[in-house]
């Protein structure tokens, strides 16, 4: 009906302009084109997929010590053959005062260089002591050993936020301390994330749920960022900007020094212990966490879904134009 009712104006246009001038002209053209859309998609369907791990419940795998609460020990609770002042732990403790009290003045690289020395010689005995510790104090269920070890982790991880914020730490000037800090807290995040933890940070042993390589590998992140908060700590102890102290307060100083001493070095000494005492007993039961497992995952299919859109198109093309023509 329209091709037709298009047709009639052509005819009189045509005319018109026939009647006005033999040198007028025009020339017409009708175009149908038939179109056919073809609309594709992936198909979604799934997949099994073989894993050689084993995800297991931390709590069920990890419990907690039955029976007792053991606490893991602090850098001056390990046993040392001279109990004195010429131990690793002492001389940490000394060093870190003489950094506290440092007016930024006097060369300071002797107290510096005996606190890292201290801490080099310290680290080592305290894992070794933290481990014995809690075979001690859970004889005979090392999977409850474990369990303990995660817990005290888990608790010390999340006091590091909490030092951050009682004492304000946020609120020192200094680029490096901040940026360890947001290191820190941001790995205690995605570990627990990694882990399945429905809260934000780590509360083991209770909850969550991964394979022993992803728990592996959290700790050793933890441990990562822990050393990293330790030195920027120390660091914020040791900086001077145009012949100042960058920290100035001495209370600020004080609590960089508890912050040092009480948590950030404990969570990674609790992180070489854990990683040492989980990797024994991943090599003694390794069975019970390897072996041939199966999850389902998404997967887009090659096969595609089509769909088709046919629409017919007219068109008229039009030409219109004046010949004049010159000669005797």
């Amino acid at each position: 009906m329209q091709i037709r009712v298009l047709l009639k104006a052509l005819i009189v246009l045509l005319e018109g302009l026939h009647a006005e001038s033999d040198g007028f002209y025009a020339q017409v053209g009708f175009q149908y084109s038939n179109i056919t859309q073809d609309n594709a998609t992936s198909k979604v369907g799934t997949q099994v997929v073989q894993t050689p791990y084993k995800t297991v419940r931390l709590d069920q795998a990890f419990p907690s010590p039955i029976g007792t609460n053991w606490l893991a020990p602090s850098a001056t609770d390990v046993k040392f053959t001279h109990q004195n002042n010429d131990n690793p732990a002492t001389k940490r403790i000394q060093n870190l005062k003489t950094l506290v009290d440092w007016d930024g003045k006097t060369d300071i690289n002797a107290a510096k260089t005996g606190y890292e020395q201290a801490e080099e010689q310290l680290i080592p005995k305290w894992v070794a002591y933290t481990i014995e510790s809690a075979n001690t104090k859970i004889p005979n269920a090392p999977n409850q050993v474990i369990g303990g070890m995660l817990g005290n982790l888990g608790v010390a991880t999340r006091q590091v936020e909490l030092y951050r914020n009682l004492y304000k730490l946020n609120q020192i000037q200094f680029s490096q301390l901040q940026s360890a800090f947001w290191t820190f807290e941001t790995t205690s995040r995605q570990a627990a994330e990694a882990l399945g933890f429905d809260q934000v940070g780590l509360s083991f042993p209770q909850g969550g749920s991964t394979t022993i390589p992803s728990l592996q590998a959290q700790i050793l992140n933890l441990e990562n960022a822990a050393n990293t908060l330790t030195t920027a700590l120390v660091n914020a102890l040791t900086s001077v900007s145009n012949g100042n102290l960058v920290v100035k307060q001495m209370h600020q100083r004080q609590h960089i020094d508890s912050t040092i001493q009480q948590v950030s070095s404990q969570v990674s000494v609790l992180a070489k212990a854990t990683q040492e005492v989980l990797s024994k007993y991943y090599k003694e039961h390794r069975s019970e966490f390897v072996g041939h497992y199966t999850r389902t995952i998404k997967k887009y299919l090659p096969a595609m879904q089509h769909s088709y859109t046919r629409s017919n198109l007219y068109g008229f093309n039009v030409q219109v134009g004046y010949k004049q023509f010159f000669g005797s």
